[in-house]
């Protein structure tokens, strides 16, 4: 790696690679793990329960953009829970329902009674042929159940402002930033959007709560008797819940429910708050030209690519054959291209490391820039 010009008689602080590298890295793990918000886990084994929140953590470190669509669908899909549920119903409500927390004690064929995690189409269906199916849980027991902290919340929100802030003052005092620096700021972006969206979503809730249930035969002296109907309900929905069936390289079902219009602008806004940043890069040194083009290109494409979704989704929409075939050869080619310019993103702001220009190792500090009172 290039090591730092000597000092000069400027007065101005130096910094090392390794400063650069800390610097980043902290920020970008601080964000991924608090931004992840996973659902209730399927299967409740210490394995299965790390590996899926790692899993979601390296998608959070090197596609944010992919969690901050999973995030915003949430959102959506947690709203529209509570306008179907009880009217002192909050998002945290809506949430704990999306994130798989309620399960239901239905009879099973084989050992009599078995709990079935009671996914978003299955609560919207029970409450809308029952409203009393609606569970009467505060938003202090669901708080209680929540891993997540003011305090975590805080240092989070402190770590980002941190950055953000450091990032700022060398730009004010037109000294480059480092390719790194661009490439983790776009992604305390949309980690701080994902964050927001699921600010009232509970944290790393493992158990769900179990609910009773009612149905039309109910006669309201709390003993449920299932019929048949109730019977085949259950059975004819997965125990998965959303989050889990929403991974990357699938597809995600929160698009399936937006109309053209909500696409349109979600292709717009989520490319644009991730690929922007990068445009800082346009006029930060690089080693060859060569590396200049491709970085200018590799953004464009990061902004622009994803327009290409609401055109796949009109075509399948027509419903017609070659329709079908062209979103078809259209989608994959449009995925590869994104997936190779992002890649190219991270490996170049990673390998500019190892020739970094003179002015990345001025270090601005952010004292100059709180006031002073001084005292004669």
């Amino acid at each position: 790696m290039s090591s730092p010009p000597e000092p000069s008689t400027c007065g101005c602080d130096k910094r090392t690679v390794c400063d650069i590298v800390t610097l980043c890295a902290s920020t970008l793990l601080i964000c991924a793990w608090n931004a992840v918000h996973v659902d209730v886990p399927p299967r409740k084994t210490f394995r299965h329960v790390q590996l899926t929140r790692v899993y979601w953590l390296l998608i959070a470190l090197f596609l944010p953009e992919m969690l901050l669509c999973v995030a915003l669908g949430q959102l959506r899909e947690a709203r529209m829970i509570i306008r179907e549920g009880s009217q002192t119903w909050t998002l945290s409500h809506g949430f704990f329902v999306a994130m798989g927390a309620l399960s239901a004690t239905v009879p099973d064929r084989r050992s009599g009674r078995e709990h079935r995690t009671l996914t978003t189409g299955n609560f919207l269906d029970l409450i809308r042929s029952n409203p009393n199916n609606v569970p009467n849980i505060s938003a202090d027991e669901i708080a209680d159940r929540s891993k997540a902290g003011t305090v975590s919340k805080a240092l989070l929100c402190l770590q980002i402002v941190f950055f953000c802030a450091s990032c700022a003052a060398r730009l004010n005092q037109h000294v480059p930033l480092t390719l790194l620096e661009i490439t983790t700021f776009a992604h305390c972006l949309c980690a701080l959007v994902a964050y927001a969206a699921w600010w009232y979503k509970p944290l790393d809730v493992i158990v769900p709560i179990p609910i009773a249930l009612h149905n039309n035969a109910d006669d309201g002296s709390g003993s449920i008797e299932y019929d048949a109907g109730l019977q085949r309900f259950f059975y004819s929905y997965s125990s998965v819940p959303a989050f889990y069936k929403s991974k990357p390289g699938r597809s995600l079902n929160w698009v399936r429910q937006l109309g053209l219009g909500q696409l349109v602008l979600a292709s717009i806004l989520i490319p644009t708050l991730y690929g922007l940043p990068h445009l800082l890069g346009f006029w930060q040194e690089f080693s060859t030209l060569v590396e200049h083009r491709l970085w200018r290109a590799s953004t464009i494409l990061v902004i622009g690519l994803p327009s290409v979704w609401p055109v796949a989704f009109f075509l399948l929409t027509t419903r017609t054959s070659w329709g079908e075939r062209l979103a078809t050869l259209l989608i994959p080619h449009v995925m590869l291209a994104y997936l190779l310019a992002n890649g190219f993103l991270v490996c170049e702001s990673v390998r500019q490391l190892f020739s970094l220009p003179p002015g990345a190792f001025v270090d601005v500090p952010l004292s100059h820039y709180v006031p002073h009172i001084s005292i004669r």
